[in-house]
This record gives structure tokens, sequence and C-alpha cells, in this order.
């Protein structure tokens, strides 16, 4: 009898944490991604102010709203260098993610090296039709990202070198070649057929 109650415990257990594990997934995050991480922060000039897109915010159509969601991000930390640009709420489908521009402005007396730590939450904000009168669950992201303050060096465009130039030329004599050859051609058969009649 005691071994018989251990097993339906035990199935009621199984059977209700599978259900809960089943209800939680649906609420666990929201879908971001960003370019900078760990090993390639975004970084900022001493005295410096630059505005980048920091987080990318994304959709799938496995969701209720067949990939249409509307998320709020909210700066919780900016460590005294970042600030949100413009909207804070962003609508997002499967093939339009939503960029958060994030604008950066370092010290003018900090030293080159210094990290900052910058929090987010991003919040699912996406009104859902089966929610009314009932209760709902908010899907709710925290990211924190580093700021490396380091001089920012602005990639130089490449100069027009004489190769380039000269590959540019070689395509332009073989096409004034091949029109050259095509009239002549055209004028020695056009010349031709006159002879024979």
């Amino acid at each position: 009898m005691e071994k018989i109650l251990k097993t339906r415990i035990f199935e009621l257990s199984m059977v209700f944490g599978i259900v809960l594990f089943l209800f939680i997934i649906p609420v666990v995050s929201a879908a971001f991604s960003s370019d900078y991480y760990a090993e390639n922060p975004a970084t900022v000039g001493p005295g410096e102010s630059r505005t980048l897109n920091l987080l990318r915010l994304m959709s799938s159509t496995n969701d209720d709203n067949n990939g249409s969601l509307k998320y709020k991000v909210e700066l919780i930390d900016g460590a005294g260098i970042a600030t949100i640009e413009g909207k804070d709420t962003f609508s997002v489908t499967p093939s339009q993610p939503a960029l958060v521009p994030v604008k950066l402005t370092a010290p003018s007396d900090v030293a080159e090296g210094t990290f900052y730590n910058i929090t987010f939450r991003i919040t699912d904000v996406t009104p859902s039709e089966g929610d009314v009168g009932m209760i709902s669950f908010v899907k709710t992201s925290t990211v924190v990202m580093q700021i490396l303050v380091k001089k920012t060096v602005v990639p130089e465009t490449p100069a027009t070198t004489p190769a380039n130039n000269s590959s540019m030329t070689w395509i332009i004599i073989v096409v004034a070649l091949i029109v050259i050859i095509a009239i002549v051609a055209y004028l020695f058969f056009r010349k031709k057929k006159t002879n024979v009649k």
C-alpha cells in the first residue's frame, strides 16, 4: 500500500512538473540580439558622444500574435553615460526587427580602458486578446552590456589605386574593341551581300 502511494505521489509530481514546465516556456524572455558582447564591447572615446544600435529586438511566427510583437525598452542603469534615443516602445515582426539606438557620452577625464556596465529591461507589452479578464504573464528580460572607453578609430575609405584605375581602363578597352569588331563584321558582311546581287 505504501509503495502504491509513493508511486502515485511520484506520478502526480511528474505530471505537475511537466505541466508547469510547459506553462512557463512561453513567458521566459523577450527575443533580442546585439552586435556587441564581452569580446566585442561597444566603445566610446573620452569626451566623445556617439549613438549606436546596441540592441536588435526580434520576433518569430511561433507566438500568439503571428510574430507581431511590441517591446518596451527601459534603461535601468545607464552608468551616467547612456540614454535611449527617441522612443522606448518598438513594434517588431519576423521580417522587421527593431534597432534600439542608445546615445553614449563618456566624460572627458575618464581613462581609456575603463568599462561601464549599462542595464536594460526589455518587456513584451503586446496586448493579447486571450488575457482579457484573466491573469496574464509579462515576458521580461534584463540585459547587462559593457561599454569600453577607448578612442574610436574611424576606418579610412580606401583611396583609388592605380591598379583599380588600370582594371577599369582594360574593361573600357575590351568593350571598345568588341564594338569595333562588331561594326567591321557588320560592314564586311553587308558589303559581301551587296556584291552577291
